[in-house]
């Protein structure tokens, strides 16, 4: 994300989903510290 006088510019790249939807499956790590945020 590049953030200038002209605008905002959003590079999109699609590395990283899938260790990102690894990291949210259920008892996973990801999933116990999401769970927690909700709860405070």
């Amino acid at each position: 994300m590049l953030i200038g006088d002209g605008g905002l510019e959003i590079l999109w790249c699609d590395a990283g989903w899938v260790e990102l939807i690894d990291t949210l499956r259920p008892g996973s790590i990801g999933t116990e510290l999401a769970e927690r945020e909700m709860t405070v």
